[in-house]
């Protein structure tokens, strides 16, 4: 099997959620606020399946993405670098629609 293929096969869903740490201002979120789009961005244009946006409330948000655990731990770590001491952020495996493995 190619590692294309095998790439295809290895791919779930993941969820990235984001939230304002207590002591970040507003003016720090729009000092990142470009970055971060920038590695979304990113992500798109390699032809990558991204879908991302702020919660209601402009302190929070969320992206749900296609990657193999690797891509998944790489993403988070580009994000972690971007946004550490600004926002909390998190990552799971979504495996809602499927059950656990």
């Amino acid at each position: 099997m190619s590692k294309t293929i095998q790439e295809v096969a290895q791919k779930e869903l993941w969820v990235l959620v984001s939230q304002l740490k207590e002591n970040a201002s507003n003016s720090e979120l729009e000092r990142i606020a470009p970055q971060v789009l920038s590695i979304i961005d990113q992500w798109s244009d390699s032809g990558k399946f991204i879908w991302s946006g702020p919660f209601g409330d402009n302190t929070g948000g969320m992206a749900v993405f296609e990657a193999t655990q690797e891509q998944a731990n790489q993403f988070a770590k580009n994000y972690g670098d971007i946004v550490s001491g600004v926002l909390n952020y998190y990552i799971y495996k979504w495996d809602v629609l499927w059950g656990s493995k």
